[in-house]
């Protein structure tokens, strides 16, 4: 498959037109107040965006194979006003689909929700109303901050209408494929927002959505998982894009949670597969569902592979339904091509759907069971049907004793009743014999000199170039003689003549067929509903298999859902694929929902809270993690702090970031968060930054969130002295001299209680050339301050030992808890060993 390159397709507007609206302004705007209805006249009719290109016999669709650098989304933005200015409607059509998705919601003053939208979407363009009348700074920051290459215009406030959005939808919504109730009606911001792009998707494309045949999405944000664009990019679920490229490469230089996983085969699955992983699902009903596929598929990996192969064949089917919801507002002979190959095209994917049907009939898996009657739609067989009585599927596999024939092949791809088409047919042959025999009598002429054809030039004739030292004369009767690296092309006026009457015959035959492929799409657009079922249940299938297939080349278990978290021998999953990777536990519950983690830089405490966080977030996509046995809780919230550079751009120091970071996790911190916080209040003073991060925990305690917070204040350890709920734990270290220099060595595995290894810093100061005096006294003072830690924390024997055997207690309860099966119950042995263990240890 042929794929373009997103830049190569899209006209650059501002080049082309010397009206000052569409030229960038300050706020990096492209077009400013523009008119809908005068777009068209700006471009000359020609499409913004060029997603259709026709290759010799065969046409190509614009469709990024395994990501979305390719896409072609628009996103219209409409916002509410005054008390209501952070509630947003929200409308998005990729042009190359059928298929408009609505959102509306109440979003943060720095716009998180809108963010996170964006960064799954990864549009190609936004549209706003005109701004003149509001403080849209925010706004716009929000947009560039998600998609750094994207495309803005405003365009003039009158195209964003509820009321006539409302009449449009009504219009052109396939009722059947579309989730439109009067609660979606009544989401006028959204409604608004429908109406300017699907009117500036009109308009822009050169084209019309036929009535009754547009798929209407309205998609709810209820029972997802919220993660704030920051945290999916300190946690490398998805990278923050550099400036001019892409926000989503998918693996193409660097390395995420969504790069790793996403091994899926069409565009909707990778679509999918991106929206669960950064919103994950808080529906535990639908990801023991989705479990139980994951479960089926890797039991019979057979089964996987053949069905990841019939995906391949089927990958286009979202784009091929757009043939039948999009209406050429200008006849050209391209299009009527384009128009025949896709519909076949169509044709052969549905018999590939046929296959995919018989491949998944033997699943069992309520997912697939409850889907797959998308692929037994009879109206399926009667549309392949009305293909078949219509076109002719292997016109392109006919050879005709003529090759000048075979190569005007799609000239034979309709059928016709009344014969009007054979008779033009054999018109046009007899010119092609007409131009063989001229060039019999012409070709004398010329030493070397042959008939050649192609779509642009027609008949013509062609000398090749054997010696490029070697001058080829052409006699003077001949015309329009051009020269190449391999060839001199040239043509005679009888020859002309022959080119304009096929050319003629030839619009004849197309105009003829374009009539009858017309009523065809009529037909086909009554049912078509049933494609619209079968590319939404393909992405799911897709989706799906793309986490099984992961599932299977890494050693992975299927978890469970509780109210705690319980993992044994769990790994990174961006880092599996090492062979010195060091596995580690996980476990945090609601007594003990607070980890402070100590330890020396690079020991593995920055990894070790990615890690827990990256797989919360597999297994609410409902993947399987990379663990010897797992339970998760439902978490309707995950935060991150996470890094410390200044923003010199916001005018902002390390610290003040750090505690713009930090508001929104104190408002909305809960029971149901996530929260991993890694060196807080470094930024600033000892003392300050002693007192935030006590006050810190303190009101995170009271959240009852689960919280994993690395620090190198080993002060705070002392605080589970006072909240039982805090658990101390630490990555140890030892230093080795190697060569007469000191050497920090890290084991990178998490163990019970505080930091009291090597003070590897003063190594570092002397390395860096300090004095040796002042290292000296430095050090001297740190191992006099560690003494009286170690004396203060021994003081209340008795409340650690009760505290003990209180924690000893929730792991057995949490033991006992644990889903009994045959491959499981090895794991729980295990399990209770170990905790006998560290008890014996004094671990616990």
């Amino acid at each position: 498959m042929n794929h373009l390159k997103r830049s190569s397709n899209h006209l650059d507007w501002s080049a082309i037109s010397t009206n000052p609206l569409t030229r960038q302004n300050s706020h990096g705007i492209t077009g400013i107040n523009l008119d809908i209805t005068t777009l068209p006249s700006l471009k000359n009719g020609q499409p913004k965006y060029n997603t259709k290109v026709v290759r010799g016999n065969k046409s190509t669709i614009s469709m990024a194979n395994n990501n979305t650098l390719n896409t072609y989304t628009i996103v219209s933005l409409f916002r509410g006003r005054s008390a209501d200015k952070f509630e947003l409607g929200m409308a998005y059509i990729d042009v190359r689909s059928p298929v408009l998705t609505l959102c509306q919601f109440i979003d943060t003053p720095t716009f998180a929700i809108l963010k996170i939208r964006l960064s799954i979407i990864d549009p190609i363009e936004v549209i706003l109303p005109d701004i003149n009348n509001d403080n849209a700074d925010s706004l716009i920051e929000a947009i560039k901050d998600s998609c750094s290459s994207v495309e803005i215009n405003t365009i003039q406030r009158k195209f964003f209408d509820d009321s006539r959005g409302c009449h449009l939808i009504k219009t052109l919504a396939a009722e059947e494929a579309s989730n439109l109730d009067d609660s979606v009606m009544n989401k006028f911001l959204s409604l608004a927002a429908s109406y300017c792009i699907l009117k500036y998707v009109e308009q822009i494309q050169n084209l019309s959505f036929s009535g009754g045949s547009l798929k209407v999405v309205y998609e709810s944000l209820e029972d997802r998982c919220i993660i704030d664009l920051n945290t999916l990019r300190n946690l490398e679920v998805i990278k923050k894009p550099n400036k001019g490229e892409s926000s989503d490469k998918n693996g193409i230089g660097y390395k995420s949670l969504y790069t790793t996983v996403n091994n899926c085969l069409t565009d909707g699955g990778s679509r999918t597969l991106k929206a669960n992983l950064l919103q994950p699902s808080c529906d535990p009903e639908l990801l023991v569902r989705r479990f139980e596929v994951l479960d089926e598929l890797k039991a019979n990996e057979g089964l996987l592979h053949k069905i990841r192969g019939h995906l391949l064949k089927v990958q286009e089917t979202e784009y091929l339904i757009a043939i039948c919801v999009h209406i050429d507002r200008v006849y050209e002979k391209a299009n009527t091509k384009r128009k025949i190959q896709e519909i076949i095209h169509l044709k052969k994917t549905l018999e590939h759907v046929d296959f995919l049907r018989t491949v998944i009939s033997t699943m069992t898996s309520s997912i697939i069971t409850e889907g797959k009657h998308h692929l037994d739609d009879v109206r399926l067989g009667e549309i392949q049907e009305m293909v078949s009585a219509r076109l002719d599927l292997s016109y392109s596999d006919k050879k005709n004793t003529n090759i000048f024939i075979n190569k005007s092949g799609i000239l034979y791809a309709v059928k016709d009743d009344n014969e009007l088409l054979e008779v033009t047919r054999k018109g046009y042959e007899e010119l092609i014999i007409s131009a063989q025999e001229l060039s019999k009598e012409e070709l004398p002429l010329v030493s070397g000199g042959k008939l050649v054809f192609n779509q642009s030039r027609g008949f013509h004739y062609s000398v090749s170039i054997v010696d490029a030292l070697k001058q080829i004369v052409i006699p003077s009767n001949f015309l329009n003689v051009t020269k190449n690296k391999t060839s001199v092309l040239f043509t005679s006026r009888q020859m002309l003549r022959l080119k304009d009457r096929l050319d003629l015959i030839a619009s004849e035959i197309l105009v003829a067929s374009d009539a009858i492929v017309n009523n065809l799409l009529n037909n086909l657009r009554k049912n078509i509903s049933c494609l619209y079922n079968v590319a939404e249940f393909i992405s799911q299938i897709d989706f799906l298999s793309s986490m099984a297939f992961y599932s299977t080349i890494v050693l992975t278990v299927k978890p469970n859902f509780a109210t705690y978290m319980i993992l044994g021998q769990s790994r990174h999953p961006l880092l599996d694929n090492k062979t010195d990777i060091i596995p580690n536990d996980i476990y945090i519950s609601q007594e003990s929902r607070f980890m402070i983690i100590t330890g020396p830089n690079m020991s593995g405490k920055t990894t070790y809270m990615k890690q827990v966080c990256l797989l919360q977030i597999l297994a609410q996509t409902g993947c399987m993690v990379p663990a010897e046995f797992a339970t998760f809780p439902i978490i309707k919230r995950i935060f991150s702090r996470v890094g410390h550079n200044d923003d010199l751009t916001a005018k902002l120091s390390g610290f003040a970031i750090e505690m713009s970071e930090l508001a929104p996790i104190l408002k909305y911190a809960d029971q149901h968060s996530l929260i991993a916080i890694d060196e807080l209040g470094r930024s600033t003073s000892t003392e300050e930054g002693l007192a935030i991060c006590f006050s810190m925990i303190e009101e995170l305690i009271n959240s009852r969130a689960f919280v994993i917070f690395a620090t190198h204040f080993l002060n705070l350890s002392k605080l589970s002295l006072t909240f039982s709920s805090i658990e101390n734990f630490h990555f140890p270290a030892e230093e080795l001299i190697v060569n007469g220099e000191s050497v920090l060595k890290a084991s990178h595995s998490i163990q019970k209680g505080q930091y009291m290894g090597p003070l590897f810093g003063f190594e570092l100061a002397q390395a860096c050339h300090f004095p040796q005096e002042v290292i000296t006294s430095a050090r001297e003072l740190a191992f006099k301050i560690r003494e009286v830690d170690v004396r203060e924390e021994k003081i209340d024997e008795d409340n650690l030992y009760k505290k003990r055997i209180i924690q000893l207690a929730h792991r057995v309860k949490r033991g006992l808890a644990l889903e009994r099966s045959p491959e499981n119950d090895a794991n729980i042995v295990k399990y209770f060993k170990k905790l006998k263990l560290e008890y014996q240890r004094g671990c616990i």
